[in-house]
């Protein structure tokens, strides 16, 4: 398998992918808020004034205010075979409200993995294969789009000294489609001219449907102290159910085939947050990641383990006067992911800058942020990857259900 699939990339002629699309379920979308987005691509620390962040559950109490948030992200890839990718990713769609002192709960939707590729080999550059003393040339097609989206359910406490603790509920749901084909030439040489020459002698086409079913959650806890501030995290798998439905496009064949996975662990993080003063921090996280593993995977091709570390810097700005806006938030960071695969390892690297604005008494938010990083790749011909993603975010903020007085 292994060698089939090298020989299937050094023979790609165009491709629209990144080398973190084509294995597991698609890659994992790590970061949803782009408050924190700018910070290193933190998970725990935002640049808002009150430290609120949609990733980080025990996080989720500082809000005062119902919040409905909204966030997505564009990005343009390049590689070395010149090849381009524009995408447009919808990160989080969010509501969040208090439910009493220090308590609040947050549901809403992101995606978990998403995977979006188009791959293309000829008959003209590709591998020769023998047989019956002749020479056959095929082409391959591959498209694959869709992944898994998770609904989630947060509640978040304070409780005395500083601790906090947040845990999360997440529903997995979505579609998963891979189209591919198969065209085989017969090869034959003209004795006069020289000439190569491809005449077609099979198809094989076929569609192959993953639907995602099953529930995880994570746990969170929070220390803050002084300037300092701890977080850790764990998270797991209860169930995931993948059922697959095969379909050949060709004679009309098909065939439905049921996995699933029971509990299991999927991961840990920590990070850490010094506070220089009331306006500027500095913070450190990393994460380990063990994607559920089925024999379902793109290509056969199994994610190990991802492991991610995060650090940046933020500044906020105040208003000296009265006015619409309340805050500037700056922040930039660094971050470096460590992809492990059955193939092979992929490094993903860069450089975060964000900039988010606090208006109408902090309680609406815009938010940017801009992530420019390069990847090594598995294959030859999708190695070398930058990228550019810009992720936008709003937040709207009310107060809906606080108590008024009356005389």
């Amino acid at each position: 398998m292994k060698k089939t699939i090298f020989i299937l990339f050094l023979a790609t002629i165009w491709t629209q992918t990144t080398s973190t699309n084509i294995s597991g379920f698609g890659e994992i979308q790590m970061i949803h808020d782009a408050s924190s987005a700018g910070v290193g691509g933190s998970h725990y620390f935002s640049t808002q004034s009150n430290g609120f962040s949609l990733n980080s559950p025990s996080s989720l109490w500082k809000t005062k205010d119902v919040k409905l948030g909204f966030s997505t992200s564009f990005t343009n890839f390049t590689n070395n075979s010149n090849a381009e990718l524009n995408s447009n990713t919808l990160n989080n769609i969010s509501f969040t409200t208090p439910v009493g002192e220090n308590q609040a709960m947050s549901f809403g939707v992101f995606p978990h993995t998403r995977s979006n590729f188009y791959i293309q080999t000829n008959q003209e550059d590709g591998e020769r294969i023998t047989y019956d003393d002749n020479i056959y040339a095929p082409a391959y097609t591959y498209h694959s789009e869709g992944g898994i989206s998770r609904f989630f359910l947060s509640y978040s406490k304070l409780f005395d000294e500083g601790l906090s603790v947040g845990f999360t509920w997440y529903k997995n749901f979505g579609n998963l489609f891979l189209t591919d084909s198969v065209l085989t030439y017969q090869v034959s040489t003209n004795s006069e001219t020289g000439q190569t020459n491809y005449s077609l002698n099979d198809i094989a086409a076929s569609k192959k449907t993953h639907n995602f079913s099953g529930n995880s959650f994570s746990l969170e806890g929070r220390i803050e102290k002084d300037n300092h501030a701890i977080v850790v995290s764990t998270y797991w798998q209860s169930s995931l159910r993948v059922n697959t439905h095969y379909q050949s496009l060709v004679g009309n064949s098909e065939k439905y085939i049921n996995r699933s996975k029971g509990i299991s662990f999927t991961g840990i993080g920590s990070g850490y947050l010094y506070k220089i003063n009331d306006v500027t921090g500095i913070a450190g996280e990393i994460h380990y990641l063990k994607p559920v593993q089925t024999d379902a995977e793109l290509f056969g091709i199994t994610e190990d383990r991802l492991i991610s570390f995060n650090s940046g810097v933020f500044r906020r700005i105040a208003n000296p006067k009265i006015g619409g806006w309340n805050f500037i938030n700056l922040s930039t960071g660094v971050y470096s992911v460590h992809h492990k695969y059955s193939l092979g390892d992929i490094t993903d690297y860069g450089l975060t800058f964000g900039l988010g604005i606090e208006y109408l008494n902090q309680k609406n938010v815009i938010n940017l942020a801009l992530s420019a990083g390069k990847k090594s790749g598995l294959f030859d011909d999708i190695s070398d990857e930058s990228y550019i993603s810009l992720k936008v975010g709003f937040t709207i903020g009310e107060h809906w259900f606080v108590k008024r007085r009356r005389n």
